[in-house]
């Protein structure tokens, strides 16, 4: 059944429609990714109470508006983090400093099933899937409640429909990438996140597997949300509620639904890249607002290298190669 037409009047093709990995090789999904991404917004603002017959988008942007108009304040950690963004940038500090980290990870059992960074630039540094050892899923197995399996197999399941650049990787080999690029105990990881869940589970996977000293304490991770909802505290929905700040609502709110990134989430490598997104437009916010560049908001948004066409989808080829 058709709700609506493309405002777009898009015809799905390997271009216009996310390629998705399934048991008879890759699939295309039923809408354009503009439009799927208007669709999970849309799912993900019903429990907000937010269906209007205005565009959601618009409607939480003019909401959010006035708190984007004043100086965001970035106490207690994240100053050092915007200032290693800036030091990265000016060649002062090594890129391996730094690193916007997402996890697929089951909170419950504590198994990790994707890794995605990125650098201060954005540039992936990790996207893969894990394998781990048959002691390490015994040892989940033994302490976890059926719930919690049948949780993990659904977990497992989605992870397998991603296009993961590096594929499965053990825990030695990302243990070995990660020193290879220079990650030591000083490296500041930064999360969407209240906690600093994707940097402690990831180290207690690899702890697990023998793989010691190569990330650094839970000290050394930033999460990011709690700053958000600090400097957006007033701008509070109907009935009370906090402004939405999942990746997927708030990302759309901020760049826009034809942004290369928009509607890919819980893929642990785009949430990295978005989470790298959101952390510039926060660095930008923590300026007074007659510092800040003239049309930034829309310069974000409009960036000519987020909409490129190619940029939306992985190579064909690439969905036939090894897992």
């Amino acid at each position: 059944m058709i709700s609506r037409l493309c405002p777009s009047s898009a015809t799905l093709s390997f271009e216009t429609t996310a390629l998705r990995r399934g048991k008879g090789g890759p699939y295309m999904r039923t809408r354009c990714i503009s439009c799927q991404t208007e669709f999970d917004l849309s799912n993900a603002l019903e429990k907000y109470d937010l269906k209007a017959n205005l565009p959601q988008l618009q409607k939480l942007r003019e909401h959010v508006s006035p708190f984007l108009q004043v100086k965001w304040s970035d106490e207690p950690a994240m100053g050092k983090v915007l200032a290693l963004m800036d030091s990265i940038g000016a060649g002062k500090s090594p890129a391996s400093a730094l690193r916007f980290v997402g996890l697929e990870y089951n909170i419950s059992t504590g198994r990790v099933f994707e890794i995605g960074m990125c650098d201060a630039y954005g540039t992936k540094t990790m996207d893969c899937r894990t394998l781990y050892g048959s002691e390490a899923l015994r040892a989940i197995g033994q302490k976890s409640s059926t719930a919690d399996c049948n949780m993990d197999r659904m977990m497992m399941k989605s992870v397998q429909a991603h296009h993961c650049t590096q594929g499965s990787r053990t825990a030695k080999q990302i243990a070995d990438e990660l020193r290879r690029q220079g990650i030591s105990q000083e490296t500041y990881f930064v999360a969407w996140h209240l906690h600093t869940d994707d940097l402690s589970q990831l180290r207690e996977w690899l702890e697990s597997e023998g793989e010691y000293g190569v990330l650094p304490p839970d000290s050394q991770c930033i999460p990011l949300i709690p700053y958000f909802q600090r400097n957006l505290r007033g701008a509070k929905l109907p009935d009370n509620k906090r402004f939405p700040l999942t990746l997927s609502i708030i990302f759309p709110i901020m760049m826009g639904t034809d942004h290369v990134l928009a509607g890919k989430n819980h893929h642990a490598l785009v949430d990295a890249q978005q989470l790298r997104c959101m952390t510039a437009i926060f660095r930008v916010l923590c300026l007074s607002p007659q510092n800040r560049p003239d049309g930034w908001s829309e310069q974000f948004r409009q960036d000519p290298s987020s909409h490129r066409a190619g940029l939306r989808q992985a190579m064909l080829e690439s969905f036939w190669k090894g897992s």
